[in-house]
């Protein structure tokens, strides 16, 4: 009876841990879609320089209080984007194409939320797979080990991760 007790508690927090999670992450993703829009309306390229620099900013920025968030990818472009060991399984889980966001128990205190990041038509002009040479260029001199082109419109890329105080 215990046992059931414990997987109610947890089931009916899932939705609420959902809501959470998403209101979490939502100001860092307008954030850096609105970064990234605005570094691609001067130039590609500045979009490139905007993902290098200021993302990994927004995330930091947005990291406060128990909450941690980034993203990650199967195709990493940055190393310092390395999924967290939590969301190893979650990355595996989406490769087999099951989309559905999750939330799991991290600890007693903490949950972790994750949820796929799709190619849009802007995605296309860095991580597409017809790459200008200028953008091309930007992309080895700021990632000499980019694994992230090669994506068509509609196609998982990544995810967006967090992680937070459950209470």
């Amino acid at each position: 009876m215990r046992a059931l007790s414990i997987l109610l508690v947890l089931f009916s927090s899932t939705a609420f841990s959902n809501d959470t999670a998403t209101t979490l992450l939502k100001p860092f993703k307008q954030e850096l879609k609105q970064a990234l829009m605005a570094g691609l309306q001067q130039s590609p390229e500045t979009a490139v320089e905007v993902c290098q620099q200021q993302a990994p900013a927004l995330a930091q920025r947005f990291s406060v209080d128990g909450v941690e968030m980034g993203r990650t990818s199967d195709k990493l472009r940055n190393p310092a984007n390395t999924a967290p060991d939590w969301v190893v399984p979650i990355l595996t889980q989406f490769q087999s194409g099951d989309l559905t966001p999750v939330t799991v128990a991290l600890d007693a205190n903490t949950e972790g939320y994750a949820e796929p990041i799709m190619v849009g038509p802007p995605c296309l002009t860095c991580h597409g797979s017809q790459l200008t040479p200028q953008v091309q260029q930007a992309l080895n001199e700021a990632y000499p080990d980019d694994h992230a082109t090669g994506y068509e419109l509609g196609q998982w890329r990544g995810l967006f991760w967090v992680s937070y105080p459950n209470q």
